[in-house]
């Protein structure tokens, strides 16, 4: 399904780009009214010590994003050196979605912390890999989600 997301945008007359390096989170978020019929999407915390993951459940898609950007923000507020969002229980991530990781990535780079992408699946790897994700995000394939 992603490839049909990419591909749409690839054969759209508008050009795709991503935002500019902005700080705000809002640079990339669904300035849209929600999608009605959303699926179920949640986002937890995990702290450990000096880092925190977030792990997402359900798809990150325009509609429910800004419940993963209001979660960066708090973590990124709070005295973090390292913060990973878990993508292990995304079951689907589009362009939307990927661009609020690319800009967590850019502010983690521009103020020196660590930012990471864990357990993306073998869909979203494909996605990140169109946006060049992979390129400025690390990411890691460990069984670290939680159940």
């Amino acid at each position: 399904m992603i490839s049909l997301v990419a591909a749409s945008a690839a054969l759209s007359d508008q050009p795709q780009r991503l935002p500019p390096d902005n700080p705000d989170p809002q640079s990339c978020d669904a300035r849209a009214p929600s999608t009605p019929g959303a699926t179920y999407f949640a986002v937890s915390s995990r702290n450990d010590g000096d880092g925190c993951r977030l792990l997402v459940r359900g798809d990150l898609v325009r509609a429910t994003v800004r419940t993963l950007i209001d979660q960066l923000r708090a973590a990124e507020q709070s005295d973090i050196s390292s913060l990973t969002v878990d993508l292990a229980h995304c079951d689907f991530i589009d362009r939307v979605g990927a661009c609020v990781l690319l800009d967590a990535g850019r502010r983690a780079r521009r103020d020196g912390w660590h930012f990471g992408v864990a357990n993306p699946s073998p869909p979203a790897m494909r996605l990140f890999d169109l946006l060049g994700l992979h390129r400025t995000v690390e990411l890691e394939f460990r069984g670290d989600g939680a159940s």
